[in-house]
């Protein structure tokens, strides 16, 4: 899924300092944050990763969706008619 983020400086950024390809999973990048750089993603770090050429950038984050929930009708609730 894509997403536009805020980047601000309230984030952490995190450069990897290995070229990958470019079309590992987002589960993969986070397999090489947890165990080769030993952190953990969360919604304050941004873990940046560039391909061999320099030409295409991945950041990894993870952000706080907020989801909307739909209103459950309760009892006697007037449904129309």
């Amino acid at each position: 899924m894509s997403a536009i983020a805020l980047l601000t400086d309230h984030h952490c950024y995190f450069l990897y300092s290995r070229f990958i390809n470019i079309q590992k999973s987002f589960d993969c990048l986070c397999g090489i944050v947890r165990n080769e750089l030993g952190k953990t993603v969360n919604d304050k770090d941004i873990f940046i990763f560039f391909n061999k050429r320099c030409i295409h950038v991945k950041l990894l984050l993870q952000s706080k969706m907020v989801t909307q929930q739909r209103p459950q009708n309760t009892k006697g609730a007037h449904t129309g008619s």
